[in-house]
């Protein structure tokens, strides 16, 4: 006999739908500074590792290299950020936080501090510590899966896949 998932408190699909609601979260408070979902995440980025290659923003914001392209485009329109050629190698792209782009970062952030306040407000340290060991937990079981030859893992192949 197989047992039952009960969907509801299914972890990967309790956080597909948490991470969906946040995201339309954020695009709200990001909307009257300009940003959109991505462009936050490029903003606050930039402002932790300065300028950055291209390929490096994709690999640590997340998003999708066409995605980023329309972000870039958006950010750059705005005065937010600059891309730029690199020297020897005018291929390779680097994005940087323009002066705009950091008073932009600054009110990011403040608004990034409320919504921790509002989230943290009914979770003591221990609880949010406890958290961060879980979700620290679930990225090294999910990267050990990855780097297998077989990335579908076992749990693809009990399926019959």
């Amino acid at each position: 006999m197989v047992d039952v998932v009960a969907l509801d408190r299914f972890p990967p699909l309790r956080l597909a739908l948490l991470g969906n609601r946040f995201t339309r979260m954020m695009r709200r408070a990001c909307r009257p500074l300009g940003l959109s979902g991505p462009g936050w995440r490029v903003i606050a980025l930039l402002s932790q590792t300065g300028a950055l290659p291209l390929r490096q923003v994709s690999a640590q914001s997340g998003i999708d290299k066409a995605r980023l392209s329309r972000v870039i485009s958006q950010l750059c329109a705005q005065g937010n950020i600059e891309l730029q050629a690199t020297a020897g190698n005018r291929r390779r792209l680097t994005l940087e936080l323009t002066p705009r782009g950091k008073e932009v970062h600054r009110e990011l952030m403040r608004l990034l501090t409320d919504l921790q306040t509002m989230l943290l407000r009914n979770i003591g340290s221990e609880e949010y510590q406890a958290f961060g060991r879980v979700l620290d937990s679930f990225e090294s079981q999910i990267d050990a899966a990855e780097s297998k030859p077989d990335a579908a893992g076992p749990v693809a192949a009990d399926c019959g896949a």
